[in-house]
């Protein structure tokens, strides 16, 4: 089938003017649009946007300044419009999609320079000079069309309520011609309404329009205050000498000024008047005013968008991240919320569980909101792990997929009776999880559920040190289950599953990476988990033709069967694939889980220097939180140095890349440490490492002799960071190796690691 591009979408340039004095349009501002943000610093870029094309008019005839695009649904049948009464619409209404903030300002501007001219007006009403005539009528042809731009007159209503604010925002108000229904409590539409009341009140005032904050101090509204008034004292300031911005006046009385921005030359009389200005009342009135008119016919004029016309809001989005316009472009949970919203009722929204919900996304994601990259990525990470535990869904990155995907899902008809509830209650435990567990900083929290096992917390600090976040889908969804168990005994169970789904987690994801170095699409094990499980059930919520539950068993039981799948499912299978995988290259995180993992209760094997055998309960528990902070800040140090190609050190070594970076030649050691230490030959490393697992004072001292002995001679620096080190019982085993490290003890070590860990982390996986 083919189709007309024509009828998805529109691009027409539009001058300001020419967009907001469409006949009978209104502007709406979708509730997920973001409140005015606008500061100081962006209404300075455009008044020098202004004040620079008017310079450039003389020499310049077709100076235009573009304001980038300006993304709309012309919504002909009023879909956007919450809430809505249809007899009472403009007659045409222009959802902004992309836009609002420069829209909104020109409406601030508008407004301040009506006021302005209004009130410079009057006082040459009271005087008969000739450039003075003049600039009254130029106003008088201006105020109309400023007055316009921002009130849209029906000519029907009781009334001041014949009158609509050009742009209003929804929820929070309402175009009516009646006073019941109308309502304009949004930043801007309330400043519009408190101008038409200043304006064409029945006791229209003179004074100079002060508009008061509706809204609290630190809200949108005030900060409408704050940019309107420095609207204000900007216009004042227009033809005063400043050294930020163009004498104004001397390209205005240029031969051509005139021409280009009115049509014919500027009055000589006026001229003459500007050419001659003091510093007294009158003179100042007349720059201000002359000043705010060429200013005000630029603005409208010469300032142009290109208006992007789309028949949906999926298309109006599209084009939006497309473009790349000015804007910052929404997530899809900001998009999302006013649909929930509408579900449940205005009024009843805030008392609605829905809400509540809903704050617990907003919670998490509000950290981010200083930095719009930063709330996106969060935003994209968290429905991508969202849609997996909610469907087994892959959800992609990008902002229209999620965003349709939130849609279709809430408005799914098949949900049947609380289908939303339990969406939302979802999306909320995933964001939770990832506030206070994933994203935290430090070691990991729960929030309300008192998780004590140990190794579940190390469990979890690997898979977010790995940013293994496909993981977050099935922890979130035991992490949730747990906060829902309301009884005692249950939330006791519910809490023990979670712990175990950490360490089974880690456990599979180590032990894979550990067996492969790369990742070898373990992604998709864990997709199969949550969408297919066993073809019966799955882990997530919703799957497709299967039931959702949250099973432990059913967990360890896939995870068991995809490790049967690769044929690492034995120690024998999975340590002779893992002695020899170049585990620091292929994942560092995981190199040094498995270290750590391998040393956890380990001792000195006294039959063989240099390697452990597993020890008592307790007798080097490595696998705790405090034990963790501490190896995990370590560095992975290779005990056979990177550089040592052509030097003492075994050069059967070097000869397969692999075997270098493997288990057995890892160790972990502080950053300093392991600079002091790096490329010594093995014996002086070794005296090193042995003084380091001295455990007192006087074996300290007596060891880094024997290390000077042997030529380890180090700076003063260096001499002062061994003397600092704190006793180091990680290392003791290599420390105690008789022979060299050649190829042979390298491969014997990392089959030994590789079992100790196999010894550890499998267990994990059982029932």
């Amino acid at each position: 089938m083919t189709i007309d591009v024509k009828d998805s979408f529109r691009a027409n340039p539009r001058s300001v003017r020419e967009f907001l004095l469409e006949p009978g349009q209104g502007c709406y501002i979708p509730a997920y649009q973001r409140e005015y943000r606008w500061d100081k610093g962006n209404v300075d870029r455009l008044f020098e946007d202004v004040v620079m094309g008017l310079c450039q008019l003389p020499d310049r005839a077709k100076t235009i300044s573009f304001l980038g695009t300006v993304i709309a649904i012309h919504d002909t049948t009023y879909a956007t419009v919450k809430p809505v009464h249809r007899n009472e619409m403009p007659r045409s209404v222009m959802t902004i999609i992309d836009g609002q903030q420069r829209l909104s300002t020109f409406i601030l501007i508008f407004i301040a320079l009506h006021d302005q001219l209004c009130r410079h007006r009057r006082t040459f009403d009271r005087i008969e000079g000739e450039a003075e005539t003049w600039l009254k009528t130029e106003i008088d042809k201006l105020s109309p069309e400023l007055q316009d731009c921002v009130i849209l007159d029906r000519r029907t209503g009781s009334g001041l309520n014949r009158y609509y604010p050009r742009i209003i925002r929804s929820f929070v108000d309402v175009w009516s011609s009646q006073p019941d229904t109308a309502k304009y409590d949004g930043a801007i539409a309330s400043m519009i309404w408190q101008y038409i009341s200043h304006v064409l009140g029945e006791e229209q005032s003179q004074r100079e329009f002060r508009p008061s904050n509706l809204g609290d101090d630190d809200g949108p509204s005030a900060n409408v205050l704050r940019v309107y008034s420095h609207i204000v004292n900007r216009l004042k300031r227009l033809g005063r000498q400043s050294e930020d911005q163009p004498e104004l006046l001397d390209y205005a009385v240029k031969p051509g000024f005139g021409m280009q921005l009115l049509g014919y030359e500027i009055d000589e009389s006026v001229v003459s008047r500007l050419q001659s200005l003091e510093d007294n009342p009158a003179d100042r009135r007349f720059r201000d005013a002359f000043c705010g008119l060429i200013f005000g016919h630029y603005a409208q004029q010469r300032m142009a968008f290109t208006v992007v016309q789309t028949g949906s809001e999926d298309d109006a989005f599209d084009m939006f991240e497309a473009l790349n316009t000015t804007g910052e472009p929404l997530t899809a949970f900001e998009t999302f919320e006013p649909r929930v919203i509408e579900a449940e009722g205005l009024e009843a929204y805030e008392a609605s569980e829905a809400h509540r919900q809903m704050k617990r996304v907003k919670t998490y994601l509000d950290q981010f909101i200083e930095q719009t990259d930063k709330v996106q990525k969060a935003t994209s990470s968290m429905l991508v792990s969202f849609a997996l535990a909610d469907t087994g869904e892959k959800l992609g990155a990008k902002l229209n997929e999620q965003r349709r995907y939130l849609r279709k899902r809430f408005d799914d008809p098949d949900g049947g009776e609380g289908f939303r509830a339990a969406f939302i209650e979802r999306l909320g435990d995933v964001a939770d999880f990832m506030a206070v567990a994933w994203t935290a900083d430090g070691l990991a929290g729960f929030g309300d559920l008192s998780v004590s096992d140990a190794q579940s917390i190390v469990s979890l600090e690997y898979l977010r040190n790995l940013n293994h976040t496909v993981t977050v889908a099935p922890l979130s969804r035991f992490f949730g289950h747990a906060l829902a168990a309301n009884e005692p005994e249950a939330r006791r169970r519910a809490v023990a599953d979670l712990s175990k789904a950490m360490k089974a987690c880690a456990s599979f994801s180590a032990l894979w990476r550990g067996a492969f170095g790369g990742t070898a699409n373990i992604d998709a094990v864990y997709r199969k988990v949550m969408a297919e499980g066993d073809g019966t059930s799955a882990l997530s919520a919703d799957p497709k033709g299967r039931v959702g539950t949250v099973d432990i068993r059913l967990l360890k039981s896939l995870l068991r069967s995809a490790l049967e799948d690769k044929e690492i499912d034995t120690v024998e299978r999975w340590t002779a694939r893992a002695e020899r995988c170049p585990i620091y290259t292929g994942s560092k995180p995981t190199a040094q889980f498995l270290l750590i993992a391998a040393a956890h209760d380990a001792e000195a094997d006294r039959d063989a220097s240099g390697l452990t055998v597993r020890g008592r309960v307790g007798v080097h528990p490595t696998l705790e939180p405090v034990a963790w902070s501490d190896l995990s800040a370590k560095e992975i140090e290779h005990v056979a140095p990177q550089s040592g190609v052509g030097s003492t050190w075994d050069q059967r070594i070097y000869e397969d890349r692999d075997i270098l970076h493997s288990l057995g030649n890892l160790t972990l050691l502080p950053k300093l440490q392991n600079i002091v230490m790096s490329d010594h030959p093995w014996p002086m490393k070794r005296a090193g490492l042995k003084a380091l697992a001295a455990r007192t004072p006087e074996d300290f001292e007596a060891l880094r002799q024997e290390a000077r002995e042997l030529g380890l001679e180090l700076p003063a620096q260096g001499e002062a960071i061994l003397a600092s080190a704190t006793y180091s019982p990680f290392n003791v085993p290599i420390s105690s190796l008789q022979g060299d490290w050649d190829l042979d003890f390298l491969l014997s070590r990392s089959s030994r690691l590789a079992m100790r860990a196999w010894e550890t982390l499998r267990p994990w996986l059982d029932d």
